[in-house]
């Protein structure tokens, strides 16, 4: 299941989770400069995390911890695990996701070359998982 940041249509995304130290912002350039909190959700505990979870599956009355969505949704077990990693040395986690056919332009941009994980792309964070779908 992907989970979606704000409102969502019928277009396409690319989704990403990436992080940085806690005292950088997490930037990323592309033939503009731009800050990856526009299209994110960031999660700073382990609590942000779990919470960000829960909310993707609210709808369900049988998921209650995140040990129910990683049971209902395995492959979610992965990027959380990573997501936990980073936040435990002591990094910034941010994740969302680029789409097109919303207006916004650098987010269609970036949807169309390959998401976060363009590798023309210049950044100050590690990217934990990228892909488009």
């Amino acid at each position: 299941m992907k989970l979606r940041n704000g409102f969502v249509s019928n277009s396409s995304s690319s989704s990403f989770i990436v992080s940085t130290k806690k005292d950088e912002e997490p930037i990323f350039t592309a033939s503009i400069n731009s800050n990856i909190r526009n299209f994110s959700t960031e999660l700073r505990t382990i609590k942000d995390a779990d919470e960000y979870y829960l909310e993707g599956y609210k709808y369900y009355k049988d998921i209650n911890t995140i040990e129910d969505v990683i049971e209902k949704d395995p492959d979610i077990k992965e990027d959380y695990e990573k997501i936990k990693e980073e936040i435990e040395a002591g990094r910034v986690v941010f994740i969302g996701d680029f789409c097109n056919g919303e207006g916004d332009p650098i987010s269609e941009f970036l949807y169309e070359h390959d998401g976060i994980s363009n590798n023309d792309l210049k950044h100050n964070f590690n990217i934990l998982s990228g892909d488009n779908d």
